[in-house]
């Protein structure tokens, strides 16, 4: 199999209108300092030097290398163009504002598990210089501490898919309710946050069949039910990204692995019990993460990624790319649901009100 899936993906999954960025909100409990977190962040580079790179193209190619300038740290709201000048040719970024840090990251680069040890890492680094220097270290990554296992390694190198391997089971792509363009062009973009209390809701999903991502789904699904009544009919989708990491080098590997999975929410399956839904929800969920699923997407996209490295040009890639994804760019779901799991902060914890992921 060759070994080219992480740099295509790097390279041509991105274009304009679909920068492919994912932000993490960390609401702290009292302003932040900005000194103070820019020499955290700084300082976590040394720990995290495979988050330190720039991009040079040489004809019809590209370079990865190494990036020792400055990882842009900024203060307020308007975010960088991550890869650009203005944020050092990196592919990541930290802004702040009043008790609030957010990181930027080009999610081709990583995803929410990959790269959560950097967060704790600066938050860590940064806790011990604006509030508590004896904060204990335990389960942060320090500079000059050595890698964990499989933390840098090509998750697909070591890889083999029988080739007579088939999908356990597939859902057909239908047409699904999609809000109209307006909503999308005016007012545009806005963030609500809501909160629940933990405890309810996970005795909410364990007393329904439930799990976390499907009780999350579906009273996200209740709401898009209320806000547009007039759907003509067509269901609520929804796709869910998930890890291949269990499968793959384990959760140490920083790169990104995520595969979409989906929820569908068609006239059959309103008609049944919240309860029912939850069930055939899991159900579904877990058919559609099976290894041997998994297996066969990551075949086909390994294909897609040789074939792009046999185009010529540049731009027949970037093209060929784009033209890959046309009809999820066209057809989308309904919604996007994603969950990083169950993260632990240790001594970090209580200086940490609330986590945000926006996409």
């Amino acid at each position: 199999m060759k070994q080219n899936l992480l740099k295509t993906n790097f390279l041509y999954r991105t274009w304009d209108g679909f920068p492919h960025v994912i932000r993490f909100r960390f609401r702290m409990d009292r302003p932040v300092n900005g000194q103070a977190l820019y020499s955290a962040v700084q300082e976590s580079a040394a720990r995290y030097p495979y988050f330190c790179i720039r991009v040079e193209r040489h004809g019809e190619e590209y370079a990865f290398l190494p990036n020792d300038a400055p990882i842009p740290v900024f203060q307020g709201e308007k975010a960088v163009c991550l890869g650009s000048p203005e944020a050092n040719g990196h592919y990541l970024a930290v802004a702040y504002r009043d008790d609030v840090i957010e990181f930027y990251m080009y999610h081709n680069l990583s995803d929410a598990n990959g790269c959560m040890p950097w967060f704790r890492t600066v938050l860590y680094l940064y806790l011990t210089r604006a509030v508590d220097p004896a904060l204990s270290s335990d389960g942060v990554n320090l500079p000059g501490e050595p890698f964990l296992p499989n933390e840098t390694e090509d998750p697909y190198a070591s890889l083999e898919i029988p080739d007579d391997i088939e999908p356990l089971y597939t859902m057909e792509p239908v047409p699904v309710f999609v809000p109209d363009t307006r909503y999308a062009e005016k007012p545009g973009r806005a963030d609500f946050y809501a909160q629940a209390d933990r405890n309810s809701f996970m005795a909410l999903a364990r007393s329904n069949d439930g799990s976390p991502i499907v009780v999350t789904t579906w009273f996200v699904k209740e709401a898009i039910k209320r806000l547009f009544p007039g759907r003509g009919g067509l269901p609520i989708a929804a796709s869910i990204p998930h890890s291949l990491r269990s499968g793959l080098l384990g959760p140490n590997n920083y790169h990104d692995q995520l595969s979409p999975i989906m929820l569908r929410y068609d006239e059959r399956m309103e008609k049944m019990p919240m309860d029912r839904q939850f069930t055939v929800s899991r159900g579904s969920l877990y058919l559609q993460s099976s290894w041997e699923n998994m297996l066969c997407r990551i075949r086909a996209n390994v294909a897609f990624s040789d074939s792009l490295e046999r185009m010529a040009t540049v731009d027949q890639r970037r093209e060929a790319s784009r033209e890959s994804v046309a009809q999820f760019v066209e057809n989308p779901e309904t919604m996007c649901v994603t969950y990083p799991g169950n993260t632990q902060w240790g001594s970090l914890g209580s200086d940490i009100r609330e986590l945000y992921i926006h996409t």
